[in-house]
């Protein structure tokens, strides 16, 4: 007997008619991939950030070092600086002297003096980019928003009229003038190590150091130096290792991991926990497809044991079974994976309080939308296989 009705012709019908399995397993896929979609975002931001602190400029991965107590010198001279830098390991050094600078002496602006530190990415709040913090030039800054009363977001992208101290002898310093521009603002419920801080680049600090010390700029490193450095180090994996080579050198090191007691192997084992967790409520979501899958299909038993007794092939049903399923399970893995991105979004603002949108993400959602479709042909394939095993009849008359 011909067929009356074309594969396409009867999946619209099926559509229209409500009967599709299209329309059973689409809210199911959509809440399916709103969930999951809905967890990675946050998930996928912590575990970056973990992967960040232990393999980056984070408290992590620095050393602090110092000479030891009673040295004849004791400060960190430029030789002593470019031993230390050539250690395997080491991607970089962060002077930890401070220098001061003033405001004019203004009487229409809030009189103030920071603290001027060498910009770090560790020691600032994460909302301001690191590659700010990497490339201040010469003549900028980071100030608080507000620094003794003045509002320095007002000076963003502007120069700023400020004053440092020259020493002229041993008794006598005199007042310079400095344009600095303020390229960002950290706020100031964050703790510096300082009140008032503004951090600069090393340039910046030499040049105020250099004038307090009455010293040239460029003699500063080979006759002053600093008293302690920051050692960042490539990852957690070597800072023992560079510790142990500074130390051979004469040198103290204390890495700064070990004032946090059980964190840092806390954060270590982030990302192994979230990488358990997406495989859980992976696992989880692949059963529960499974489940609706099959049993959508499960109820079509007899209409496919109609189709066949118009003229249907064993192959036009697989066929016409392969597209129903995928076609809702697409549509509903879209929708509840555009929401879900959405919800994660609020859920990382939420919980890190702070939202990167990284590619990680969208590959990540990307697989398990394409993992769960594929899963959904697959079981709908499987499913049908099974149900044409039975005589189209007997399919009718005994449903099972």
């Amino acid at each position: 007997m011909n067929r009356q009705f074309s594969l396409r012709s009867w999946l619209w019908l099926s559509l229209r008619k409500g009967f599709s399995a299209s329309r059973s397993v689409f809210m199911p896929f959509c809440i399916c991939t709103l969930t999951l979609a809905a967890m990675i975002v946050p998930v996928a931001n912590a575990g970056e950030k973990a992967i960040a602190q232990a393999e980056g400029e984070s408290i992590l991965t620095q050393i602090r070092v110092v000479r030891p107590t009673g040295s004849v010198q004791e400060n960190l001279l430029q030789a002593d600086i470019d031993r230390i830098a050539a250690i395997d390991g080491v991607v970089g050094l962060i002077p930890g002297d401070s220098a001061t600078l003033y405001s004019c002496d203004d009487d229409d602006r809030v009189q103030w003096g920071a603290t001027v530190l060498v910009a770090d990415p560790a020691s600032l709040p994460t909302d301001i980019p690191a590659a700010v913090v990497k490339n201040l030039a010469d003549d900028q800054i980071i100030p608080p928003a507000s620094l003794e009363g003045e509002d320095m977001t007002v000076w963003i992208g502007k120069p700023m009229p400020a004053t440092f101290i020259e020493k002229v002898d041993d008794h006598t310093g005199e007042s310079r003038d400095i344009t600095l521009t303020v390229v960002a603002t950290y706020p100031t419920t964050w703790s510096p190590p300082y009140p008032g801080t503004v951090y600069a680049n090393q340039a910046l600090v030499i040049r105020l150091l250099s004038a307090e010390h009455q010293v040239p700029q460029s003699q500063f490193l080979s006759v002053i130096g600093f008293s302690r450095v920051v050692v960042n180090v490539r990852s957690t994996d070597v800072v023992d290792f560079v510790a142990k080579q500074i130390r051979d050198q004469g040198f103290d090191a204390y890495p700064l991991r070990d004032s946090l007691g059980s964190l840092p192997e806390t954060i270590e084992m982030l990302p192994g926990l979230i990488t358990l967790l997406g495989f859980v409520s992976l696992l989880c979501a692949t059963i529960f497809v499974v489940f609706i899958t099959r049993s959508t299909l499960r109820k079509r038993i007899q209409e496919f044991g109609l189709l066949r007794m118009r003229g249907w092939q064993k192959s036009d049903i697989l066929r016409l079974v392969v597209a129903d399923v995928c076609l809702g399970a697409a549509f509903g893995a879209a929708l509840g994976t555009l929401l879900g991105l959405v919800g994660g979004v609020f859920l990382a603002n939420a919980t890190l309080g702070a939202f990167s949108f990284s590619p990680n993400v969208i590959l990540i959602t990307s697989l398990i939308w394409v993992g769960l479709l594929t899963l959904a042909g697959i079981t709908a394939l499987a499913a049908a296989l099974v149900g044409l095993r039975r005589d189209p009849f007997i399919a009718i008359m005994m449903p099972a």
